[in-house]
Parts: structure tokens; sequence; C-alpha cells
């Protein structure tokens, strides 16, 4: 046990001085791959899933590391999403804006695995297509579009080397669309899943 002990002991120390860099801020730029995924509308408890065609965003990320805690915050902006789905018109995208909480699995000098999560608010982006091919059917007459804001949640996994590191991440983003006919009301919300590979650089 004392040996275990010992060695995690010098890992722990040999990290924190391989990371002593990192106790100033570091502010990384991230290129993302999203796979196709799926967007499920909701209108009156009824869920309606549609395939997603893949994707790409791009991030800024600032953090801080703390022994085996990088902390801090970003913003993605992720391009137009297309449904797929024949002779569907219009795109959909969201701007992320969340805190980052990494978690070092094995402090080594020169490689560090990490454990990533992701939380925060997601700005949704429909154009005018989007809005008008998501209008449920029984509405009728002039109707008023409104997007509203939802949330953003990211979990997975990456490694770092250096000032490279890439991740694979599992995400969520979070919306909904209120439509206005007269004094008739409806909300169709969102929640768009996908996994996201990405590769970043830090300065």
């Amino acid at each position: 046990m004392k040996k275990v002990l010992t060695v995690l002991s010098i890992l722990l120390i040999a990290a924190s001085l391989a990371n002593a860099q990192k106790l100033l801020p570091t502010f990384a730029l991230k290129a993302g791959y999203e796979m196709p995924g799926t967007l499920t509308a909701t209108l009156d408890d009824n869920d309606n899933d549609n395939d997603v065609k893949s994707g790409f965003s791009f991030s800024g990320e600032l953090t801080a590391n703390l022994l085996l805690l990088d902390v801090g915050v970003g913003a993605s902006y992720m391009a137009g999403r297309e449904l797929d789905i024949e002779d569907f018109n219009g795109s959909f995208g969201f701007t992320p804006i969340y805190a980052i909480v990494k978690f070092t699995v094995l402090p080594l000098p020169l490689i560090s695995p990490k454990l990533i999560a992701h939380g925060g608010l997601s700005l949704f982006n429909p154009d005018d297509d989007f809005k008008a091919s998501m209008t449920p059917g029984f509405l009728a007459g002039t109707i008023e579009v409104e997007g509203e804001n939802g949330y953003y949640l990211g979990i997975g996994a990456g490694v770092e080397v250096r000032n490279l590191s890439a991740e694979l991440m599992y995400k969520f983003n979070s919306a909904g669309m209120k439509y206005s006919v007269a004094d008739q009301e409806t909300t169709v919300d969102f929640l768009y899943s996908y996994v996201s590979l990405s590769v970043s650089y830090g300065f």
C-alpha cells in the first residue's frame, strides 16, 4: 500500500511541475465534427424524432488548471444543421455558452487523459424556412413565430498532449419555438442530441 501511495504521489508531483505553466489561464481554439444526430420535436407530449445531417462547429475556451482539475468557460458556433428528410427546407443551429470542468484521470507528465463535462445556455438559431417547415399543421392564418433558447449539456472524455487535445463527447442542445395565431398559442420543444469529435490547440 505504501508503494502505491508513493507512486501516486510522485506522479502527482510530476504532473504539477509539468503543468506549472498552466497556472495562468489557457485559451484554446477548437474545431469539431458533429456526427449525424437526432432532433426530437415535442408537441403536447408527443415526440417526433428526426435524423440530422452531420456538421461542424468552432469554439473558443478559456480554462485554468489546479492540480487535477481544469475549470473555465467557453462559447461555440455551430454551423447550420439540416434534417435528413427529402425536400425539407430550412436549417437550424445553436450557439452554446458554457462552463467547463475537466478531471485528469491519470496525472502523467506528457499526456493527460481527462473526463469532461460542459453545462450552460444554448442560443437557438433557426432560419425562416425551418420555422415555417416546423409549423404545426392545425395552425392557420397569420402566424407569429418566436424562438426560445434552452440549455446545453455535454459529457465525454479526452486526451491532452502538450498544447494539443482531442475530445469525444455526447452533447444535448434544447430549444423551443412559440407559434401564435390570434388568441391561440402553442410551443414546440426541441432536443438535439449528437456525438462530437473535436481537436483543439491551446495558447
